[in-house]
């Protein structure tokens, strides 16, 4: 209920499978979600709890379940798209995609006790149901995480297949499609988006303490000023030599630039972007003046 806290110790039952996965709150409703894995034929478990809560009472003549059943407004099944943590409109149709699968590990339970032993079981899985995984992963505390190849058929069928699937998710497509194009083919995408793109500079400024920046990036221009865009050591020059602080200047003005590009939708930016170089295109700073240096550039 929302303003309430969702009882979960009742949720779960580890002699009836019956596992709590992950829980959901929503900002605007306050109103928590919790995802429960249900084993198939174990899913009158908490139909019976819900049946108790009218007829069973405790030695002191209260709803047996009350504490579970009072704080759950609405009691589903863990459907697979559940499982699903990206917007909707990026869960797979038909035509298989990269996405990453969150699975469970948890010492205390000796058939999911380490992520090598997770690792194992769901490689298993996946060859056979003929979906392809990637061999890499990577581990978090009671995480780990493998890349596979499917559809929303092949999701469904590792969530019917896998008790420790935790979470899925869209695996994020790579950005080597723009990389890789020429000159005149990116020089296209970019007076796409310029054009789409609107500069209403507030009074509002990121100031990137970097290697520089390029502002002549027709992407950048509009939301630069070159008297704001300066050195430490007037003998380094302002300009870029090295590429991260132009690179970092896009992130800041369009936050996912891959996004922006392949999108057809207006941009709106209202800051601007300053620059003060810090780092020298040749050598190293002293660590002792570190210190010194970044004072020098936010004075």
């Amino acid at each position: 209920a929302a303003g309430h806290d969702l009882e979960t110790q009742g949720l779960e039952s580890p002699r009836q499978g019956i596992r709590l996965v992950n829980i959901k709150k929503n900002p605007q409703t306050q109103t928590e979600t919790a995802l429960v894995y249900i084993p198939a034929g174990k899913e009158s478990y908490l139909i019976k709890k819900i049946e108790s809560y009218a007829s069973e009472k405790t030695a002191k003549n209260h709803p047996k379940y009350n504490k579970l059943v009072s704080s759950i407004e609405d009691i589903k099944l863990a459907l697979f798209k559940t499982f699903w943590f990206d917007s909707h409109t990026m869960f797979p149709d038909e035509e298989p995609v990269w996405c990453e699968l969150w699975l469970r590990f948890d010492e205390r339970d000796e058939t999911i006790k380490t992520c090598d032993k997770v690792e194992d079981a769901f490689t298993s899985v996946c060859q056979s149901l003929n979906i392809p995984i990637d061999k890499n992963r990577i581990v978090f505390p009671e995480r780990l995480v493998k890349l596979i190849y499917a559809n929303a058929d092949g999701l469904r069928a590792l969530v019917e297949n896998c008790s420790f699937i935790a979470e899925m998710h869209r695996a994020p497509e790579p950005t080597s499609f723009f990389t890789d194009l020429s000159n005149p083919e990116q020089k296209a995408w970019s007076d796409d988006l310029r054009s789409r793109t609107t500069f209403k500079i507030g009074n509002v400024a990121v100031c990137l303490l970097d290697t520089g920046l390029n502002a002549a990036h027709p992407l950048l221009a509009p939301a630069t000023d070159t008297d704001h865009i300066q050195s430490v050591t007037p003998s380094w020059r302002a300009n870029d030599h090295q590429g991260h602080g132009t690179e970092m200047a896009g992130v800041s003005l369009y936050y996912d630039l891959k996004q922006a590009l392949i999108s057809s939708s207006p941009l709106n930016i209202t800051h601007e972007i300053e620059s003060v170089k810090i780092l020298p295109p040749t050598g190293e700073n002293p660590p002792e003046l570190y210190g010194a240096i970044t004072a020098q550039a936010v004075a």
